[in-house]
């Protein structure tokens, strides 16, 4: 990770610390008195900051919350009040250290730390692993660009396998050292494409080697205060969801971390990220397969957000009721157990937003088999994520079926939160009592039976 010299754009939800007993960094930068800053810490998904000025002296003490304390991970302290921006990304090691610099437009070398040795074993590393990469992407350029019959090609050949053969050797190392700057060094790694394996491995293998990393071999306490946890999670569930089918073993190896996660903190905020990446790739039926592992775990104390997938609508469970809103604004309840109606043994529920390519292939596959799902005695009801009333009439005015509502409140209006639908198109089926037997991100579960 590097120092961060110039910052853009940056976004960070807002906390507040309450400072007893704290780990406490001793800053002394004369040249940048006056400037705003905030101190970022890593909480999983959470980036708690502090806020502050640097006095006309130079000297200030930004401090670690005791609730946070002995904290071992990352830090982000950033400058706010300048075009240029700057701030330093620091490892924090369980103790109080100090940080100096005297000069305007720092270097890594003229930032000097006393008490802690971790920002510059890592500072290190990284240059290390940056120079043999560095080194082997030219040589496997020059192998790309030259025919083998160059006179310099067996020069290129042999750097190009002593880089493969430094690599691996620093590889091994930084995966035996067991400090957090290495443990961090290898999470960054895999939000940069480097990865744990072989530089000589192709994209699938690279692939796989993260996915089993992250299972087996992750430190998920240095994770979590490392600023890369989101990522990490959802780049696991892409692996793990893109592999060869097997819901059983994504099964297996969800339940292999979450073993590992004793702290109910730490599991909630896993299990959301997953749950969320899940969502959004559609993937309804790996949250269902994780359900009940998910609940039997009573690591999670209040359901919401992504989460209240597992309370409000996983199979088994009385989907919640519809609020629906006439053309006058008035709200009326539709309960769920009265969906059914009229003769109807299911009922297939469609939350589709138009303009989603996806909604409308499956819009339209559900038209084509309409008198079949008829006959079948289920009834269907749409509901509109549409924020347009032109749109929405424009499209269920297609429909062949007469219930299709719209609260104009898009994604985020009641009934997309009571069914736990982030992403669309989301297809539930009920049985005649309201009660809920699947959900799904297509309606090819109801077509092609």
């Amino acid at each position: 990770m590097r120092r961060t010299k110039k910052i853009t754009y940056l976004f960070f939800a807002l906390g507040v610390f309450q400072i007893a007993n704290a780990q406490k960094i001793s800053m002394y930068f004369p040249e940048f008195a006056g400037k705003t800053y905030d101190f970022v810490l890593f909480q999983g998904q959470n980036t708690p900051v502090q806020k502050g000025t640097i006095p006309p002296d130079g000297r200030f003490v930004l401090e670690v919350p005791k609730e946070y304390t002995p904290y071992q991970g990352m830090s982000r302290w950033l400058i706010t009040n300048s075009a240029e921006g700057g701030g330093l990304d620091m490892v924090i090691d369980k103790k109080d250290f100090s940080v100096d610099c005297l000069v305007k437009k720092p270097s890594n070398n003229d930032i000097v730390y006393k008490g802690n040795t971790q920002n510059k074993m890592l500072d290190s590393l990284y240059a290390t692993q940056t120079k043999i990469l560095d080194k082997f992407s030219v040589m496997s350029q020059a192998m790309r660009v030259y025919p083998k019959t160059d006179k310099n090609y067996g020069i290129y050949k042999e750097e190009y396998d002593k880089q493969v053969s430094n690599y691996d050797d620093f590889r091994e190392c930084l995966l035996n050292l067991n400090t957090y700057a290495s443990k961090v060094l290898v999470i960054s790694n895999f939000t940069t494409g480097v990865g744990v394996s072989s530089l000589k491995v192709d994209e699938a293998k690279k692939a796989k080697d993260v996915g089993a990393f992250i299972t087996n071999d992750m430190d998920w306490q240095a994770l979590y205060t490392s600023g890369h946890w989101s990522t990490i999670i959802g780049s696991w569930v892409d692996i793990e969801s893109m592999m060869p089918v097997d819901e059983n073993l994504f099964l297996q190896n969800f339940k292999k971390i979450g073993d590992k996660l004793k702290s109910p903190l730490m599991y909630t905020s896993f299990v959301d990220r997953v749950t969320h990446s899940l969502t959004a790739q559609g993937k309804d039926d790996l949250i269902e397969k994780i359900a009940p592992e998910v609940l039997a775990s009573q690591k999670i104390t209040e359901y919401k957000g992504d989460l209240s997938v597992y309370k409000n609508t996983v199979p088994g469970s009385q989907a919640p009721d519809l609020m629906i809103a006439d053309s006058n604004g008035s709200i009326k309840t539709l309960k769920s157990s009265e969906f059914a109606d009229q003769g109807y043994e299911n009922t297939m529920l469609v939350f589709y937003q138009w303009g989603c390519g996806h909604c409308e292939s499956v819009l339209n596959s559900i038209l084509e088999k309409y008198s079949v799902i008829e006959k079948k005695k289920i009834k269907i009801i749409a509901i509109s994520g549409d924020t347009d009333m032109e749109i929405f009439k424009n499209s269920s005015g297609k429909f062949k079926w007469k219930d299709s509502y719209c609260d104009l409140k898009g994604t985020s209006g009641p009934n997309f939160k009571n069914y736990s639908v982030s992403g669309t198109p989301t297809i539930f089926l009920l049985d005649k009592k309201g009660v809920i037997l699947t959900r799904k991100a297509d309606a090819g579960f109801v077509l092609n039976k």
